[in-house]
Formats: C-alpha cells, structure tokens, sequence
C-alpha cells in the first residue's frame, strides 16, 4: 500500500491515500512526538521478514530522518531500500526511491546529484505508465531547477505536470501548477489559495 506525503516545511505534511496508520502521525511533522511514535513503529517492524516489509522498513526511516532535519541518516536509509529493491521485478520502486533521494540531495545543497535522480525517477514512472508519480516528481524537479536558476528548464517541467494533470482532471493540482508556473514569472496576481498537498509542496513516497 502506497501514500504520499507533501512538504515544504515540516508542518505541511498530509497523506493523500486512505491509508492513514503512518500519514496520521505526519499531520504536524513538527511535533516530536508524533515523529518519535513513528519511528518507534518502524523500529519495532525491524524484524520483518520479507524484502517489500525491509524496503518499506529502509524507506519510511528514510523519509521520517529527512522530515526531522537529519539528512545524513535519510540518504542511508533510502540507500538502503534502494539496494534492496530490484530494477527488474520493482522499476517504479526505484523510481519513488530515487525521488524521495533526490529530495534529500537537494537539501543538502547537491544540486547536481538531485537533478540526476529526479530525471531517472522520470523516466521510470514514465516508462511503466505511472504518470499520477511522474507529475508529482516533475513538480519537484521543477522546483529543483528553479532553486538552481535555470528557469526556462524549470517552466518545461511544471508544463509537463500540468499537462498530467490536465489530462487526469484533476482541478487542485491544474490551479498549483497555474499558481507554480505564476510565480515563476514573477505574476502573483493571479494566484488562489489551495490546501496540501499540491504541486507547490515536495512530495514524498511512502510506503506500508
């Protein structure tokens, strides 16, 4: 089972799927509280058996340790799921690895590395018909490149979303990507409010 998460900053966090057992406890991913009750949790599945149960185990670890600030131990941890994960049986799961890294990378400040992960993570949704996962993690690439300045590559990728979502009518993320692709050109006028998660947040993978 799959969810995923959005987040600029750690209160904006909120599970998009039914599945509410580890997104619930991500409502405020500020309070500590809520951040130590899901790690206890993920460290008590430790002892899970099969490789989807330790990928999942690797992967969330991953994404809890990037929410919390502690970037060094979430690109171990999703480097972990990645190596547990196979190109051939699991190519989309590599992909949502890929993202979830990326994201990691690029709060770090390794631009280049993020870019590189983002674009594989692309091709790979794209390539096995994920297209919901690919426009999520073009709207992150997008903001990647944005934060880098090359604003023209940026505008191609937030297009490139849009057009996803157009196509899957999904009318909140069409006006993010409008309010995304606005900023981009410095137009705020035309800008409307919209609850998380949306394509003006990162998005992350997670999984059960």
């Amino acid at each position: 089972m799959l969810f995923w998460l959005a987040a600029c900053q750690p209160t904006e966090v909120e599970p998009v799927s039914q599945t509410q057992s580890f997104g619930s406890l991500f409502v405020n991913g500020s309070d500590k509280a809520a951040v130590d009750a899901f790690l206890l949790h993920m460290r008590l599945s430790a002892s899970a058996r099969s490789t989807q149960e330790q990928v999942a185990y690797y992967n969330n670890l991953g994404v809890a340790a990037d929410l919390t600030g502690n970037y060094t131990q979430a690109v171990a941890y999703h480097e972990q799921a990645l190596a547990l994960r196979s190109p051939l049986s699991d190519p989309t799961g590599m992909a949502r690895s890929y993202n979830n890294l990326a994201i990691v990378y690029r709060l770090q400040g390794k631009q280049a590395e993020a870019l590189t992960l983002y674009a594989q993570a692309v091709n790979l949704f794209d390539a096995h018909g994920q297209t919901r996962y690919s426009a999520y993690t073009l709207g992150n690439y997008a903001q990647a490149l944005q934060t880098q300045g090359d604003l023209q590559a940026a505008r191609e990728k937030y297009m490139a979303a849009l057009h996803i979502w157009e196509n899957l009518q999904d009318a909140t993320q069409i006006a993010a990507l409008q309010n995304a692709l606005a900023m981009l050109s410095g137009n705020t006028a035309g800008r409307v409010t919209i609850d998380p998660p949306t394509q003006g947040d990162i998005i992350r993978f997670v999984e059960e």
